[in-house]
């Protein structure tokens, strides 16, 4: 299974990782693409990364919109690529 996560993991693990780069003033977050751990939330190992600039002076739910768009972009190499 692939865990799709809109931060660079390690950063903001867990619930919420796109308000927490919101409220820490981040330019730039991304995608993790993961496999899943059957022991802990957000740690499996990392497969592949997409860094994205966030979006300035937006509404989270335009910021959460364009994260979403990202993995999109992305979900299919990095199944095909496995």
């Amino acid at each position: 299974m692939i865990v799709v996560h809109p931060s660079l993991l390690p950063k903001y693990r867990g619930g919420a990782p796109i308000f927490h780069s919101i409220l820490n003033g981040e330019k730039e977050s991304g995608v993790s693409f993961i496999d899943i751990s059957h022991n802990r939330f957000d740690e499996g190992n990392i497969l592949y990364q997409v860094r994205t600039m966030l979006p300035e002076h937006k509404p989270y739910k335009d910021i959460e919109h364009h994260m979403a768009k990202v993995a999109a972009e992305y979900i299919v190499h990095v199944a095909t690529n496995l």
